[in-house]
């Protein structure tokens, strides 16, 4: 496990249940941590009184986490980014924001699915959508994570994928803890594929002996 020392500053875009859960696990740890949220009355819930209330309520969050309207002040002096938008918005806030993260520091894909229209993955559209100067800090999080567990410190792992093993290691370093614990892979695809089918063949397993019994009692 990494043993990189943690970041003064920390940026999460995005303010649903899994981007709030990521702020509070970079918050407990004691980093500086900016979320940039849409909605103003999320970003009142957050400030005012530490809890999301529309996403991920009951979980009460670090006073260390700040939420701003501005993704320009949100990513200012910053030294992670993590992005947290639904897959299907993805590309439409990239193409809308392409040149204005930092250079040279992690960005971190923490969406699951695959956009309908093109079954590219989150990693595919940041690849055809951001500049070249970014390509090479680019990484995804993947793995069986639910963000109420998160946020209340339940054991959860992952995986950081990447095409950089450096980028991998210090995102590992970054984010994990006793709780937390981040595991690094080169396969980007592969992480991110398994991370949008895991819940349908979860409900698949569900779904198939109950096929069967239904099958047998209609035999009857």
């Amino acid at each position: 496990m990494s043993q990189s020392t943690k970041p003064k500053i920390a940026t999460v875009v995005g303010g649903g249940a899994f981007g709030t859960a990521m702020a509070q696990l970079l918050g407990r740890q004691g980093i500086e941590t900016k979320m940039w949220v849409m909605e103003e009355h999320v970003r009142k819930s957050i400030n005012e009184f530490h809890e999301n209330s529309s996403f991920l309520p009951g979980c009460p969050l670090a006073e260390n986490i700040t939420a701003y309207g501005d993704l320009m002040e949100a990513v200012k002096d910053t030294e992670l980014v993590l992005l947290v938008i639904p897959t299907p918005f993805f590309r439409r806030f990239l193409v809308a924001n392409r040149s204005n993260f930092p250079v040279g520091i992690p960005l971190v894909l923490c969406s699951k699915g695959i956009e309908n229209d093109t079954l590219d993955t989150p990693f595919e559209i940041a690849r055809d959508e951001l500049p070249g100067k970014y390509s090479n800090y680019i990484c995804c999080i993947s793995g069986p994570s639910f963000a109420k567990e998160v946020a209340l410190g339940q054991p959860t792992s992952v995986t950081c994928a990447s095409e950089s093993s450096e980028v991998a290691h210090k995102v590992q370093g970054f984010m994990s803890d006793k709780l937390f614990r981040v595991y690094v892979s080169d396969d980007l695809i592969g992480s991110e594929i398994a991370g949008a089918c895991k819940n349908v063949l979860a409900i698949g397993n569900i779904i198939e002996p109950l096929f069967f019994v239904i099958i047998k009692f209609t035999d009857n």
